[in-house]
């Protein structure tokens, strides 16, 4: 017989509506880092780094000990790189990634305007300004994002590629715009696929009913061929482990298959039906002065409820579930930190999915 593969060196594939990972299932926990490519001699957004080689590795370090974290998204976007022209950063964090053990989903670019360029990005933008500059960037997307996936084609290290962070399309007025978004994720991963054949990619929704994803668009744009997988972000629905599950079977098509209602238990029968893994990309509640709108939590109500969100999303098939947002500093807001109970309930968690 010859060796078992070696998962730090093995490439995240799918296995019907689940993930595997060296020829096993990988289901996994994690959290979001978007600041982890972060470096003050090229681009940061917080939470800020003054000595990135040591402050990541301790982050990551963490990451591993406390949550027992196995997947880490982070922004990738041209800011982080000088428009294409210094890697040094994601050199770093895929370095780092595989020293602890870890797979990173580096998300190319924000819908919205934080960290990036270009502001909100309207119907336009998808249906044809993201193949020229824009903002102050040097680069267009179309020509950024082949040069980031030509590099690090062959990086283990990286668990997938995602096209946008919470991507929807509508005009200036608010009109929804399905085609334009679809165009664009049918270009951009057919680009991805055809430079990286290693690499699982997907879109990067929040699945909750946006213009252009919501209804039966969710599944429309997910069923590209080269989309691998469905993402979906959990907000704002604290009180309900599985949002929608009294609902979501109550709306069928004449031929009786469940249409896509914009919860994440639609999504969860959406990505059965289509056999492919559903990712939870974020979710989070707020302590500690919480934002006007958020429904505030204690650091241990936080915990009781995304352990009852946890296990109802895996006993549903769910296949990976990233919590927004962990920090080295604070667990105010959305974050979590060090000592904060969520670290517990993670790590439990990511027992169990080993065992399982």
């Amino acid at each position: 017989m010859g060796a078992a593969p070696d998962p730090a060196r093995a490439f995240v594939a799918t296995s019907g509506a689940q993930f595997s990972l060296a020829g096993a299932p990988f289901r996994f926990v994690g959290s979001n880092m978007y600041n982890a490519a972060g470096d003050p001699a090229v681009y940061e957004c917080g939470p800020y780094m003054g000595d990135p080689e040591r402050e990541l590795d301790d982050w990551f370090r963490r990451a591993r000990t406390e949550f027992d974290g196995q997947v880490i998204r982070f922004w990738a976007f041209q800011s982080y790189t000088k428009g294409g022209t210094d890697w040094r950063a994601f050199d770093r964090v895929f370095r780092l990634a595989n020293a602890h053990g870890l797979k990173v989903i580096p998300v190319l670019e924000n819908q919205w305007a934080a960290c990036t360029q270009g502001d909100y990005k309207t119907d336009t933008w998808y249906a044809d300004g993201y193949a020229r500059p824009y903002g102050a960037y040097p680069l267009s997307y179309r020509e950024y994002v082949s040069r980031v996936v030509a590099r690090y084609a062959d990086e283990p290290a990286i668990a997938a590629w995602m096209l946008m962070n919470e991507a929807e399309a509508k005009s200036p007025s608010g009109q929804a715009n399905p085609d334009a978004l679809y165009s664009f994720a049918a270009e951009m991963s057919a680009t991805v696929k055809r430079i990286d054949r290693n690499h699982l990619v997907t879109l990067g929704v929040m699945g909750s009913g946006q213009p252009g994803v919501a209804g039966n668009n969710f599944e429309r744009l997910h069923a590209l061929n080269t989309i691998d997988f469905l993402e979906y972000h959990d907000y704002g629905r604290n009180d309900e482990a599985l949002p929608g599950s009294e609902t979501v079977r109550r709306y069928v098509d004449a031929q009786g298959r469940a249409q896509y209602v914009d919860t994440l238990a639609s999504a969860l029968l959406m990505a059965r039906q289509m056999n492919k893994p559903l990712l939870v990309g974020e979710s989070g509640m707020t302590t500690c002065g919480p934002l006007p709108g958020w429904q505030p939590e204690t650091a241990e109500s936080r915990a009781q409820k995304l352990a009852a969100k946890l296990e109802s999303f895996f006993a549903n098939g769910g296949a990976g579930y990233l919590v927004w947002t962990w920090n080295p500093r604070t667990a105010c807001d959305h974050d979590f930190t060090s000592g904060d109970p969520l670290n517990g309930v993670l790590s439990s968690y990511a027992a169990r999915l080993r065992g399982s």
